[in-house]
C-alpha cells in the first residue's frame, strides 16, 4: 500500500518584539465562561517592603533596619497570562510532559554515571 504524504512546508521561528522569557513558579487559572482555558504564570517571591528606615552604626560600617518585622507574605506575581483553546491546552501539556520527561530521564543517566564514576 502507499503511503500519501502532504506536500513539506518550511516554518520560520521568529520572535515578537514584545518576546520576553520569564521565570514560573506555577500557574493559576482555569475555564473560562466561553469555554477556553485561561492560565496565568506566575513567580513567588517575599513581598517587598514599602518603605525601610535604617541606621547606619559609624564603628562597624553595618545597618541596621529599626522596624524590622517577622511577618512573612508571599507574592504570586503574574508575569504573563495565556488564554488556550482545550484542545491546544491538551496539545501543550502533552508536549510539556514529554520535555518534562526527557530532562528527567538525561539526569538519572547523568546522576547514575557520576554515581559508578565516584564508586
Amino acid at each position: 500500500m502507499e503511503i500519501k504524504k502532504a506536500p513539506a512546508v518550511k516554518i520560520k521561528f521568529e520572535k515578537s518584539p514584545d518576546h520576553k522569557t520569564h521565570p514560573v513558579s506555577g500557574v493559576w487559572g482555569g475555564a473560562t465562561p466561553q469555554g477556553d482555558i485561561l492560565c496565568h504564570f506566575f513567580v513567588e517571591h517575599l513581598a517587598i517592603q514599602d518603605t525601610m528606615e535604617l541606621e547606619f552604626d559609624l564603628v562597624s560600617g553595618k545597618t541596621i533596619d529599626k522596624n524590622p518585622t517577622d511577618e512573612k507574605i508571599y507574592v504570586r506575581e503574574i508575569l504573563t497570562s495565556l488564554l488556550v483553546r482545550p484542545d491546544i491546552a491538551r496539545s501543550i501539556g502533552t508536549w510539556l510532559t514529554s520535555k518534562a520527561d526527557a530532562v528527567k530521564r538525561s539526569r538519572q543517566i547523568t546522576t547514575q554515571d557520576t554515581q559508578r564514576t565516584i564508586q
